[in-house]
């Protein structure tokens, strides 16, 4: 199995504090979805 570092980029305009932004994507984490269908994976 491969392991794979990713950086995600989020906005969240109605979160003022570290903690606002990490209880939203705790409350919103099912709604996170990822495509790797496209874009080019090198070694």
């Amino acid at each position: 199995m491969k392991t794979f570092e990713v950086t995600l980029t989020i906005e969240a305009s109605d979160c003022t504090t570290v903690e606002d932004v990490c209880k939203s994507l705790e409350e919103n984490s099912s709604l996170i979805e990822f495509d790797l269908s496209e874009g080019n994976i090198t070694d």
